[in-house]
């Protein structure tokens, strides 16, 4: 029986790695080019943000033009730091880049975040997670914010029901964080 939950266990989570996001950076000069490999039909999102945190440029791409590639003009950018964090349905990544006078440098190493499944079934949350990362903690907040379950997520794959029948109706909020930051998603309890 072990057996055969540890092999749908790797089945679920080679399924869900291969959804994560899947793209190419590479600088001509002062353009960025995005080269995105969307096996999914689904809207791609494309953020850059400066090192203070704030979003310079943000776009979001219906399923049609996910696949496409993409060439962004940076020449007006400030010299600096920047994150561009491209986004699916399903995953998160986050790649750094640098613009200075000679052009745009693309660093090699990508942060990828594969979203969790959160289900609202009736009054049962379900809540199923792909653990890339060492370790997140998972949270869920009542409508005033207030933390009423935390764990930690060190397995590689987090499957759990969350039986809500006892809280009152009001606007929860779930949050994820590991090392690439947080994932929060709200949902209303009847």
């Amino acid at each position: 029986m072990k057996t055969i939950i540890l092999s749908l266990g790797f089945l679920f989570l080679a399924v869900v790695s291969n959804a994560a996001i899947s793209f190419n950076l590479s600088a001509q000069g002062n353009t960025l080019v995005l080269n995105p490999r969307v096996i999914e039909k689904s809207e791609m999102t494309v953020k850059i943000i400066d090192h203070e945190g704030q979003i310079v440029y943000a776009h979001t791409y219906t399923a049609v033009e996910a696949n496409s590639l993409k060439k962004y003009n940076l020449s007006r950018l400030n010299d600096g730091i920047y994150q561009i964090i491209i986004a699916d349905a399903a995953s998160s990544a986050k790649q750094t880049i640098a613009k200075d006078l000679s052009g745009i440098k693309v660093y090699t190493d990508v942060a990828t975040f594969v979203k969790p499944s959160v289900r609202l079934d009736g009054r049962h949350l379900k809540v199923n997670y792909i653990n890339m990362d060492r370790t997140a903690t998972l949270r869920i907040l009542d409508p005033n914010f207030t933390t009423i379950y935390e764990t930690k997520v060190s397995d590689p794959i987090f499957a759990k029901a969350f039986d809500l029948t006892k809280l009152i109706p009001g606007e929860y909020t779930i949050t994820l964080t590991n090392e690439n930051g947080p994932y929060t998603e709200s949902f209303i309890l009847k």
